[in-house]
């Protein structure tokens, strides 16, 4: 399957072959290479598909974003579902050579940006979750979330203003 037809919305306006294309990173020079941002953004959106989307809904990728630097790597990737439902995956590393962490969360968000869902894997084990079965708020994992979010948030805003 071309990529062109699994992200429709991955707009080639240079005629260049995709799998020339990667992601430059928003904070240095590093960029994410087309076949691993392929790889992660099929397995984002497969996870959303499978554990968070309503049924029959078919989340699309709308804005990857990807933020490196030495101690921490952020892949981020909104998903605009049916109705009024966003997703977002967000992929992190964590850490130098001596100890590595890789956590990923998973959010479905209402047309207001109110998380209704959330997993979170940590080293490919789920650690926590919230919202599917109407289970109280994990309120450390929501700061920890609400973390992430706004280390996103602070980093794109510097970036926009340099």
């Amino acid at each position: 399957m071309k990529v062109e037809d699994e992200f429709p919305n991955i707009i080639n306006l240079n005629g260049l072959k995709l799998e020339d294309i990667s992601l430059k990173s928003i904070t240095d020079d590093t960029h994410l290479d087309s076949e691993k941002l392929v790889t992660y953004a099929e397995f984002a959106q497969g996870y959303i598909v499978n554990n968070l989307a309503e049924y029959g809904d078919e989340p699309r990728l709308k804005k990857p974003l990807y933020i490196h630097t030495p101690e921490r790597s952020i892949l981020s990737f909104t998903f605009k579902g049916k109705e009024n439902f966003n997703y977002q995956a967000i992929l992190t590393r964590e850490g130098d050579k001596d100890g590595v962490d890789l956590k990923s969360y998973f959010i479905m968000r209402n047309e207001s940006g109110m998380i209704l869902k959330l997993e979170a894997i940590k080293n490919g084990q789920k650690y926590g979750e919230f919202g599917s079965q109407n289970e109280p708020v994990d309120t450390d994992l929501y700061l920890e979330v609400e973390e992430t979010l706004d280390y996103i948030n602070s980093v794109k805003s510097e970036e926009w203003e340099n």
